[in-house]
């Protein structure tokens, strides 16, 4: 694929009115914005979004902390590394269809108390790096944050393809669990041998928010078979959409593939927040998106036996990683 050094016109999205609750939004600035995410997701698969009611001094701090980390020794950070049992904490070792990116990282889910034993064997429990006690009650919040915000978004997303709030509220039950915040640390590379942050993929999840590091750009998305940059915007998040969305969609919206480029001089951070169904969910295309032009396009896909098959692919390589289009009817 060519790469294009460009600015995609790609939409940013005031959700304030979303955030707001009913009693104090417009219905019709709300339909609006419905049919702003709706066409989003249909033509980019991705968005900007504004007027999300997190503090930047909050970000600022936020970034401080996941920075304090990132520079303790490779001891310390590997005191509390993800294992093949449990997928939550630290890695300098994840894979991209089997490559090894170039990146470290740490993985946050939720505090929920008295998890279900399926969240517990598909990616286990959270671990803290101790003497770091700000680091933590921060990420909690930071994760509360941003599972509040995505739930919005996702019910607009439904909303946007008529889907029945029912299904929404039935396969969302327990997306507090399943979610995860993640922290990425990209250094510096000097080895000019083809490496990538991240390699050609697009999300899992239903779908990705993305806070951006203001001082470098490597993040890269494709459309129409050409890479273009997805420059950060002060006080904004990229959204992207994930394969469980394409997957409820029948195919009318587009997971977008991205990746991440290395950096020669500078380091650069970023933090997504992977936002997923119920692992109990059984993710199938909408009755509102199947039609005689587009008839349903995927088998029923399990959410938790899915996840865990693609968290055992980011650990190692185990040969081909699972995808939605080995779900294809």
């Amino acid at each position: 694929m060519s790469y294009k050094e460009a600015k995609l016109n790609v939409p940013v999205i005031d959700i304030k009115p979303l955030l707001l609750g009913k009693a104090e939004s417009d219905p019709k600035v709300v339909q609006d914005i419905v049919t702003a995410i709706g066409t989003a997701c249909k033509e980019w698969g991705f968005f900007y979004i504004i007027g999300h009611q997190i503090p930047t001094e909050f970000m600022e701090n936020i970034q401080k902390l996941c920075k304090d980390f990132f520079q303790k020794p490779k001891d310390f950070k590997h005191s509390v590394a993800r294992t093949a049992t449990n997928f939550r904490g630290y890695s300098d070792a994840e894979f991209t269809k089997q490559l090894l990116d170039w990146k470290e990282l740490f993985d946050i889910g939720s505090e929920v108390h008295d998890r279900s034993e399926q969240t517990l064997e598909v990616d286990g429990e959270n671990q803290w790096p101790e003497g770091m006690p700000e680091f933590k009650d921060s990420m909690v919040k930071f994760f509360d944050n941003m599972h509040s915000i995505a739930d919005v978004l996702m019910k607009t997303i439904f909303s946007s393809l008529g889907g029945d709030p029912l299904i929404f509220e039935k396969d969302f039950e327990g997306s507090k669990e399943s979610s995860l915040l993640r922290l990425n640390y990209y250094p510096i590379c000097t080895d000019g041998n083809g490496h990538l942050g991240v390699g050609p993929h697009s999300d899992p999840s239903a779908l990705t928010i993305l806070w951006q590091d203001m001082e470098v750009s490597s993040l890269q998305v494709e459309r129409d078979g050409v890479f273009y940059d997805v420059y950060p915007l002060k006080d904004s998040y990229v959204v992207n959409i994930g394969d469980m969305v394409q997957v409820w969609s029948n195919g009318l919206y587009k997971a977008p593939v991205h990746k991440v480029l290395v950096n020669h001089t500078s380091p650069r951070y970023s933090l997504p927040f992977f936002y997923c169904p119920s692992y109990r969910c059984n993710v199938e295309p909408l009755e509102t998106c199947i039609s005689d032009e587009n008839p349903c396009r995927y088998r029923p896909i399990n959410w938790g036996l899915y996840r865990k098959r693609r968290f055992e692919g980011d650990y190692a390589d185990v040969g081909e990683e699972i995808q939605i289009k080995h779900y294809l009817i």
